[in-house]
């Protein structure tokens, strides 16, 4: 009950004679459409589009309106039950082994050279004593690291990010590059190919146009950032 009232707190849940504690819950297709989209959304793997597309919603307003709520709603990919089998664990530790996997490739194994604080220190301090070691060697080092919380992985359009807090820095696209940021990891094709994507969106927009205008600002800062890290764009 507590959080029925916190996804919907406008709503008199007490009044209602469909819901009472102790009683089965009144399943209807619907209420499996509307769970689908609160906790798809609230997860954060599932975005808006893919959803109007799972839910075959005319108008991405429904599909919006369907996950109201979702950000009071508890994420249930987080809630460890206890059970080593259920869905949730099994999904907790794929996602731990995604992030070794990634942080093997694109930061231990990169050729390429590194940049951000963290892909700094990689390069020079990290990556050591793990290049004595076979590739799987590598990775079970890698996963014992995510296993004991000593490291976290995800990849971002610009490389990656090793905090294992919720980002607040990635507002603006200034920040998305983490620029200063302890926990950056930026690599030079992913920014080289977010350029290029940029530069393309910049001439498909009407010159003069408001949409232009921002995108021309997201290139600047995107071509800046490139600068400041002795990158040529």
């Amino acid at each position: 009950m507590v959080e029925l009232k916190n996804v919907d707190p406008l709503r008199i849940w007490n009044a209602t004679s469909e819901v009472n504690i102790g009683n089965a819950w009144p399943l209807s297709i619907h209420q499996l459409r509307r769970s689908t989209a609160i906790y798809a959304i609230r997860s954060g793997i599932v975005t808006l589009p893919a959803l109007k597309s799972m839910l075959k919603h005319i108008s991405i307003v429904m599909t919006k309106y369907y996950s109201r709520g979702s950000i009071y709603a508890p994420d249930i990919l987080k809630a460890f039950s206890g059970k080593k089998d259920s869905m949730v664990a099994l999904f907790q530790e794929s996602e731990r082994h995604v992030a070794s996997w990634q942080y093997t490739n694109e930061v231990i194994m990169s050729e390429e050279a590194l940049y951000g604080a963290h892909g700094v220190w990689a390069q020079i301090h990290g990556k050591k004593a793990l290049l004595k070691l076979n590739y799987a060697e590598r990775f079970d080092e890698t996963l014992k690291r995510v296993n004991k919380g000593q490291l976290s992985y995800r990849a971002t359009p610009l490389g990656g990010c090793t905090s294992n807090s919720i980002c607040t820095k990635r507002i603006t696209v200034d920040l998305l590059g983490c620029d200063g940021c302890a926990s950056a990891v930026v690599i030079k094709p992913k920014l080289l190919k977010l350029i290029a994507l940029q530069n393309v969106t910049v001439e498909a927009c009407n010159q003069g146009s408001m949409e232009h205008t921002a995108e021309l600002q997201t290139q600047y800062e995107l071509s800046s950032f490139a600068t400041r890290l002795g990158i040529q764009a």
